[in-house]
């Protein structure tokens, strides 16, 4: 593989990363994404994507944006216990379609 294709192709993909933590009756979620050129639009996808599966009703505390205005999107939103990895996993596939790798909650 010639060096440019090599760094062409590792520029397109970006570190995704979701972390769960269960604390009594709710789930708090962490999705990070790196290099995103458009964070709002994949929040916006990001949000239509849970609210395809009904178990994932989003509370307090939430959000989606990019610290310090780069190009790294953080997540967070809290759940109940009802909305499992498997839903919140399709929510990224179809915001991302894994564009920046697939996410493992």
């Amino acid at each position: 593989m010639s060096a440019v294709a090599y760094l062409s192709a590792s520029t397109v993909l970006a570190d995704a990363a979701c972390i769960r933590s269960a604390n009594g009756g709710s789930v708090f979620w962490e999705i990070k994404i790196d290099r995103v050129p458009d964070v709002g639009k994949v929040c916006h996808y990001l949000w239509q994507g849970l609210r395809r599966h009904i178990a994932c009703v989003v509370t307090q505390p939430n959000g989606c944006d990019s610290p310090f205005d780069g190009d790294e999107l953080y997540m967070y939103f809290t759940t109940s216990l009802v909305c499992n990895t498997g839903m919140v996993e399709s929510a990224f596939w179809h915001a991302t379609s894994n564009d920046y790798g697939p996410v493992d909650c």
